[in-house]
């Protein structure tokens, strides 16, 4: 049941930017707060959706904007370089590795940081070169938690560092790539309430993904933010033990086409420990629904009841942009409520709505998705407009990523349906739009990439096709170079003479170089294939293929080689994760096939077909690094000792069935086991997991591998 509305005042709309302006609204700094009675809240400032407010801080610990020259002032550095930028408002951390900062200045209530046990700590991200974290209870620089949005595994986690890290969970982020990529801003929000860990990640105001689990390893301790590979920026901090009035309204932040008398729903405050406070009334701002126009001002007040209220008397234009607020009031001490503005009062967060469009509008989840379609195969784009009125379509092709510079793009013939299918070929990959109209006007759809999954070079490696100085790539696009002018060619993995080329630590000219692209440039994936005959250690490291110009994480994307010195295994390796994936080596003569996959997330090796091992995976930062064939890097160190043939590289991660179809079986006419539990559970190898490998489980069923003796035991 609505609450009942006790007065409703005209809208004095705030002019001073963004700040909500009232008679007893007094705002002062943390810095300030040491000479106030700390029995009584204070008000500090707050970054709302890029909007600066008065905020009571009820509850409140600490909050700041990195905008003053102060704003980082109780910070401190225990890890990298960190640099406040009060042009921008960010607090931005550089370097390798992680890069840890903590605040240790004073809080609200002169409450001690060692003595900080339940809170949310939530802050604002600008800028992911990599990964972000968030820190709480912290207490010495390697005893706190952790919750981290690692971007290369797209996942969110929560550490707990003793001494050493510790991953106590992770969950996958949707689109996680489209939020480093574009660089979309999101705000990491860490809650530690007794034994319960929860961290959130929001999206434009939306909660995108989240996760929870319980751990009792560090009971208290103050907070901070963590970076790691790449530079990244903080536009925010805020700390609080309380949450202001929860809105429940049917629309979200950011809601597009609301109608045009909505009903606003928002829940009382409650505590970390999920204790309602009370409430004595709660104050409605509003916007004036100008888009430029941010200030809110008092619209309503309400009289609570129960634990819910809402508001349902608002007339609204079409067209409209706005903002709103709930204020919750408290005792004032007489059984009154306090006055709009009270320090004591608790506020909830701004919001935003649209009313709804005279012309079609576009939400983000109406949007064209990119499409990564194998060759021949069919890829769909689909446009879902919010319309008031009968829409049309258009579609265009542009060679851009962007729907805005229309010169260059074109209207694609017939293409005048919400969905458009488009072949995946060379010559249709580009990027796709459509402009829906209607009787009030016309909006444009961001652009959507077509990329066909495809084979991306080929070095077949023979001497009938090395020309002018060249290994010609089948693919016609990324030719190889031989550091010397005669390359030894010998027999090839197919018995043909002249088929292959051998390389040999004792010639640095014997490797190659292919330009400076990426596999993954367009799909953060890749897959690599080739053929070898291993001669053998050498004493150092090996590599048979690389895009790598020196070790370091900006230098390096990957690598397919050894990771240790004079060791016959194999791996598909970058600075970020060494060793990924093992295999092994053969010495004896025989050609092996060897190859890698990467889904964005997971590599896996296979040799002779077979799925041998699979890891978590992430490339480091090396995206304009080169492509080497034969060695490590393009000054001939690590040059594999043995011979190659018929590399090939994929721009995505090839299926098991398909490293079989595609290079396997075509040269060997062999089968491949490619169960996924062959490598762990098939104990007799005949690619079937069945009775008999349990049978061969329970003979060894509780039999001690201990040798003499077991531990504890007398001899």
């Amino acid at each position: 049941m609505d609450a009942a509305i006790v007065t409703a005042v005209p809208a004095v709309r705030a002019r001073q930017r963004g700040r909500r302006v009232t008679a007893a609204s007094p705002c002062i700094s943390l810095a300030q707060a040491g000479g106030r009675d700390m029995k009584r809240p204070m008000n500090v400032w707050w970054i709302v959706l890029g909007i600066v407010m008065c905020v009571p801080a009820m509850g409140g610990y600490y909050a700041t904007s990195f905008d003053t020259p102060d704003a980082a002032d109780g910070w401190t550095v225990v890890a990298g370089t960190w640099v406040l930028n009060t042009q921008t408002g960010e607090y931005t951390c550089s370097g390798t590795g992680g890069k840890l900062v903590v605040y240790q200045g004073p809080l609200a209530y002169g409450i001690p940081r060692e003595e900080l046990n339940d809170y949310t700590v939530n802050a604002d991200v600008t800028l992911n070169g990599g990964d972000t974290a968030v820190v709480a209870r912290y207490t010495a620089p390697d005893r706190f938690y952790m919750f981290r949005f690692h971007a290369g595994d797209q996942q969110l986690q929560i550490y707990s560092f003793r001494g050493g890290a510790t991953k106590l969970g992770d969950v996958l982020v949707d689109r996680a790539a489209e939020i480093t990529q574009n660089q979309l801003p999101y705000t990491l929000s860490f809650t530690v309430a007794g034994n319960q860990l929860t961290g959130r990640l929001y999206l434009q105001g939306e909660l995108w993904a989240s996760i929870s689990l319980s751990d009792a390893t560090h009971p208290t301790g103050g907070f901070g933010l963590r970076g790691y590979a790449g530079t990244s920026a903080y536009g925010g901090v805020r700390l609080t033990s309380v949450s202001g009035p929860v809105y429940i309204y049917p629309y979200a932040d950011g809601q597009l086409n609301v109608p045009q008398e909505p009903t606003l729903r928002w829940a009382q405050a409650e505590t970390l420990a999920g204790e309602p406070v009370e409430v004595v009334a709660y104050y409605l701002y509003l916007s004036s629904g100008n888009p430029a126009d941010a200030n809110v001002a008092l619209e309503a007040t309400i009289e609570p009841a129960g634990g819910e209220a809402s508001y349902s008397q608002l007339a609204l234009p079409q067209d409209g942009t706005y903002y709103w607020q709930v204020e919750q009031a408290v005792d004032d001490g007489t059984g009154a409520a306090s006055l709009p503005g009270d320090p004591n009062n608790l506020l909830g967060p701004v919001w935003r709505f649209d009313t709804i469009k005279s012309v079609p509008i576009i939400p983000v989840a109406g949007q064209p998705k990119d499409q990564f379609v194998r060759l021949g195969e069919m890829g769909e784009f689909v446009v879902a407009p919010l319309s008031q009125s009968d829409t049309w379509f258009q579609w265009y092709r542009s060679a851009d990523d962007s729907s805005a510079t229309p010169d260059d793009d074109e209207a694609i013939i017939g293409a005048q349906e919400a969905l458009l299918r488009v072949e995946s070929s060379l010559e249709h990959e580009g990027y796709y739009y459509c402009v829906v109209s209607n009787a009030g006007g016309d909006a444009t759809s961001e652009a959507a990439a077509l990329v066909a999954l495809r084979r991306v070079a080929h070095w077949t490696l023979d001497q009938a096709g090395f020309s002018d100085g060249q290994y010609a790539d089948e693919t016609g696009a990324h030719p190889a170079t031989p550091l010397g002018a005669d390359p030894i060619f010998v027999e090839g993995m197919d018995g043909s003479p002249m088929g292959a080329v051998l390389f040999s630590p004792d010639d640095a000219n014997s490797p190659a170089l292919a330009g400076t692209w990426d596999p993954s440039e367009k799909t953060g994936q890749f897959t690599v294939s080739l053929w070898a005959n291993w001669n053998g250690p050498t004493g150092g490291h090996q590599r048979l293929l690389a895009k790598a110009d020196t070790w370091g994480d900006p230098t390096v994307r990957w690598f397919f080689g050894n990771s240790v010195a004079n060791s016959p295994e194999v791996t598909l390796g970058s600075t970020r994760q060494n060793p990924g994936p093992v295999g092994t080596l053969t010495h004896d003569g025989q050609w092996q096939h060897l190859a890698a996959t990467f889904d964005g997330s997971t590599a896996v090796l296979y040799v002779n077909g077979e799925p041998v091992a699979t890891t978590g995976f992430s490339q480091s930062l090396g995206t304009d690094s080169t492509i080497v064939i034969g060695a490590g890097y393009p000054d001939s160190r690590l040059v594999f000792n043995g011979a190659l043939d018929d590399i090939q590289v994929f721009n995505y991660a090839l299926a098991p069935e398909e490293i079989v179809d595609l290079i396997w079986y075509p040269v060997t006419q062999e089968p491949a086991c490619i169960h996924p539990l062959a490598a762990q559970f098939d104990y007799n190898q005949d690619c079937n997991v069945d009775l008999a490998d349990f049978a061969e489980f329970a003979a060894q069923w509780m039999t001690t591998g201990y040798y003499p003796h077991r531990p504890g035991q007398t001899p």
